[in-house]
């Protein structure tokens, strides 16, 4: 099946959205950073992001596709606020922020704890991605950074 043939997102489980992603058909097991690539390159055509990028808590960039660095240093010190603000809501520290960056785009940023440890995730898209996609992806990041074979 091509690329281009694929079926829709919606019509994939998670676990053969984490095939579709992560396998290597005879090929070596993938590398955490292996992993994180093509996360983000099955990211960026999945969702039509128009960058993406992943950085651990402290704000190491760890895959970049096209986010500039004044965004990820951005992001990386609004997730940090957040944390702080959270710490005192009875809720899950896990999230996502949306910010309008102008009337054709918008950096969602998803905030997942990982066997990697915390990882934000930041897409430049077109329009705001549904909550339910962002919980999905949030789903998809944990289990494809607990895979070390598939």
């Amino acid at each position: 099946m091509s690329a281009t043939s694929l079926p829709p997102v919606a019509e994939l489980s998670d676990e053969e959205l984490l095939r579709q992603i992560f396998r290597r058909d005879g090929a070596a097991p993938l590398s955490t950073r292996e992993r994180l690539s093509a996360f983000v390159d099955w990211l960026v055509k999945s969702v039509g992001a128009q960058a993406c990028f992943v950085a651990d808590a402290d704000g190491l960039l760890l895959v970049n596709r096209d986010v500039p660095e004044t965004y990820v240093i951005a992001t990386v010190s609004l997730s940090h606020a957040e944390q702080g603000i959270l710490a005192y809501l009875p809720r899950h520290t896990e999230g996502t922020t949306t910010m309008e960056l102008d009337d054709n785009s918008a950096l969602h940023i998803l905030r997942a704890d990982t066997s990697l440890g915390k990882l934000i995730v930041g897409l430049i898209v077109p329009s705001p991605l549904s909550r339910a996609k962002c919980a999905q992806l949030r789903r998809l990041l944990h289990a494809g950074s607990a895979w070390e074979t598939v």
